[in-house]
């Protein structure tokens, strides 16, 4: 039981930190035009 949960905040983690990683750059683009 345990494994799973610690697989599943690994994945939830990862999914965000390359969601942070594509929005990031993003709203920095729009920064920078505005």
């Amino acid at each position: 039981m345990t494994i799973i949960l610690n697989y599943f905040i690994k994945v939830k983690l990862f999914l965000f930190d390359s969601k942070c990683l594509f929005i990031i750059p993003i709203i920095k683009t729009v920064k920078a035009i505005y």
